[in-house]
């Protein structure tokens, strides 16, 4: 159960913290938190999430599972015997409860890490009539983009097996309009509808290229086998 009592202690993040800062995230220097010890080997493991989060700042908020595999690649210390981060649940488990701990010592914004998996809808509607239209007004044609796919000889679309990738291929997939799957390593008829369905709309082209991202293992090996490619090329 939440703690109302705790929670409205802690300092109140104002509307400018709920913003994505342009400034970067200080390294953990001290190890007292005053209420427990911080060991070395977890603040390996915290200067290793905030320098991921510093390098990922454009692609702000991220999920936990990025960050995960984001720390594979640099496998800090993390337990104090000396073993380094890896691929395994404990480890994954002790990334959680030290990303809990960051935002709760207002060491990183609340606003910066995304959970995917769990959704909160704010589902009660606008207050007033004056509220929706000022909020809505400023943005009314701020949406407007053109389909760069119309004038292109071919159609193009991205297959991605790794949802944790969400925020770098939606950057780079929007600024040139091109339409893009996540999988999890394994497709679907309903995904593979919307495809054919999204290629007839762009005028049934004679071919279609997909940029496929996946892990060089069973399952990502397997994918271009779920589309019947004619051709493809591995890089």
């Amino acid at each position: 159960m939440l703690d109302l009592k705790e929670w409205r202690s802690r300092k109140q993040q104002s509307e400018d913290e709920l913003e994505f800062s342009s400034d970067r995230l200080e390294l953990c220097t001290s190890i007292s938190t005053g209420s427990r010890t911080i060991y070395d080997c977890e603040l390996q493991l915290e200067n290793g999430i905030i320098e991921i989060l510093n390098e990922n700042h454009q692609y702000l908020p991220i999920t936990a599972r990025r960050i995960h595999y984001e720390l594979l690649n640099t496998r800090p210390v993390c337990y104090k015997n000396g073993s380094k981060y890896s691929n395994d649940n404990s480890s994954y488990k002790k990334l959680l409860r030290v990303l809990t701990n960051l935002r709760f010592r207002q060491q990183i914004p609340f606003s910066w890490i995304t959970d995917e998996q769990r959704i909160y809808e704010n589902n009660r509607g606008w207050q007033s009539v004056n509220i929706y239209l000022d909020s809505v007004l400023p943005h009314l044609f701020n949406n407007f983009e053109r389909d760069l796919l119309q004038s292109q000889p071919v159609h193009i679309a991205i297959i991605c097996e790794k949802a944790t990738l969400g925020p770098q291929i939606r950057k780079v997939a929007g600024d040139w309009g091109i339409p893009f799957a996540f999988i999890k390593g394994q497709s679907s008829s309903a995904s593979r509808y919307l495809m054919l369905k999204d290629w007839q709309q762009n005028g049934e082209k004679d071919s279609i290229y997909f940029l496929v991202l996946t892990d060089l293992d069973p399952a990502g090996i397997r994918i271009p086998g779920y589309y019947n490619f004619k051709s493809y090329e591995r890089v």
